[in-house]
């Protein structure tokens, strides 16, 4: 699988965790793909995809608090 399967395939899972309620799995699923990001050679320096990924933790975070 490539580096861009990778984090789609990340991504659609962490969206669907998070769809079902399951906040803290999305949570670690965004943040397991961040750290995958930051140790690629090819998507560490795509700063806009870092943004979007941190802004998506930001929101997830939100959430959590809003449910506890």
């Amino acid at each position: 699988m490539s580096e861009l399967e990778h984090i789609k395939r990340s991504l659609k899972e962490a969206d669907i965790y998070r769809t079902q309620g399951l906040l803290r799995e999305s949570k670690e699923k965004y943040l397991e793909l961040l750290k995958f990001i930051a140790k690629s050679r090819q998507f560490s320096k795509n700063q806009k995809l870092i943004d979007a990924v941190n802004t998506k933790v930001e929101e997830v975070q939100k959430d959590i608090v809003e449910f506890d």
